[in-house]
């Protein structure tokens, strides 16, 4: 190989040493496609470009900071070429870590545990499961509950206190209508935040969209939203049963079939 060939390329070692990493660590990441293989002089000798340092500092950065996989890390850096804009993305997730890990207790519960602990049956959970209002993470066999699952079951005790049972009319299977609506929702908003990073948003922002401050925010507001359209669909059902009362047969046969 020329001089000019390998100007901007080192070698193995000089690339751990400026990356912080080992030279296992280095082979493991060209193994699995995050680093781009290095050009090769002969058996033993290889020169890789320049450009894997701040690559090797990336991935660390999404997995210490942002607590992503090295799976999903792979798709993001090879979906997002632009340097800057991994850069906003890993201070949006890095944010959004911090919220989670923030906004309810650190560790996780098995279904046993969270069973015991919010009073709820076995066939209870799996049907929460299968409803799509639990997402367990499976491993070797143990189902365990991340914060956001744990949180929920928290707030299904609480409502089943309050009387939201199957037997005031409240079934397990009416949940769904719920998880339907934070998907979409879900879907809808990324969308918007990915449109900002696409137009160079603001790392200082992501404070704004993520932390515990714009999380009431947004509460707040779905919540007066979805009493003001609450209100306005049970006043328009009530002028529709009035003028048709052929129509409350209907509305009772609307309430009897819940989504599954």
């Amino acid at each position: 190989m020329k001089n000019a060939e390998i100007t901007g390329r080192m070698k193995i070692k000089e690339l751990a040493d400026h990356a912080g990493v080992s030279r296992s660590k280095i082979h493991f990441y060209v193994a699995q496609g995050l680093l781009p293989p290095p050009v090769r002089i002969n058996r033993t000798m290889a020169f890789y470009d320049e450009s894997c340092v701040e690559r090797i500092r990336l991935i660390s950065d999404f997995q210490e900071k942002a607590f992503l996989p090295l799976g999903r890390i792979k798709r993001l850096l090879d979906s997002v070429q632009d340097s800057g804009m991994l850069k906003n993305i890993l201070v949006i997730s890095a944010q959004y870590a911090g919220w989670l890990m923030s906004a309810a207790p650190a560790h996780v519960m098995s279904r046993a545990e969270a069973g015991r602990e919010f009073g709820f049956k076995e066939r209870t959970m799996q049907r929460l499961e299968q409803l799509g209002v639990l997402t367990p993470e499976v491993k070797n066999g143990r189902r365990t509950y991340r914060v956001e699952d744990v949180e929920i079951l928290r707030i299904l005790s609480r409502m089943g206190e309050r009387g939201f049972t199957p037997a005031r009319g409240w079934p397990t299977e009416a949940l769904s209508i719920y998880v339907d609506a934070a998907r979409r929702l879900a879907r809808k908003e990324m969308s918007q935040v990915f449109k900002r990073i696409l137009k160079g948003l603001d790392p200082r922002d992501a404070e704004s969209l993520f932390n515990n401050t714009g999380e009431d925010i947004f509460l707040s507001l779905f919540l007066w939203m979805r009493r003001k359209a609450m209100r306005n669909e049970f006043a328009a059902r009530v002028r529709r049963m009035k003028k048709n009362p052929r129509g409350r047969r209907k509305e009772s046969q609307e309430r009897a079939t819940i989504p599954s």
